[in-house]
């Protein structure tokens, strides 16, 4: 008789393996994505000439900044004290 549910050996995709419909998804949808790039420039180019308002304006043009030389690093800049370690530790036996 056949055991129903639960782990079977050597079922499923091995450990490690690629997921090669994922893969070929997002392959096809970066390839579908980049076909349209000139006309979404364009149309980029276009909102931030003549849009109507500012903020539209704004916003096309950071979306063609951020295109055209990548999104700006967030520094972050922390104050921590210099805390010094201990110059000299002491071993003491417990005597209980």
């Amino acid at each position: 008789m056949a055991a129903h549910g639960g782990y079977r050996e050597g079922a499923g995709r091995p450990l490690g393996s690629a997921n090669k419909a994922t893969i070929e998804h997002k392959a096809t949808l970066s390839e579908l994505a980049r076909s349209h790039s000139e006309e979404a420039v364009s149309v980029l180019v276009e909102i931030m000439r003549e849009g109507q308002s500012d903020n539209v304006r704004l916003a096309a043009a950071n979306a063609l900044l951020d295109r055209g030389h990548g999104k700006p690093i967030k520094e972050v800049v922390t104050n921590i004290p210099n805390i010094e370690a201990p110059t000299h530790i002491k071993l003491i036996a417990f005597e209980g």
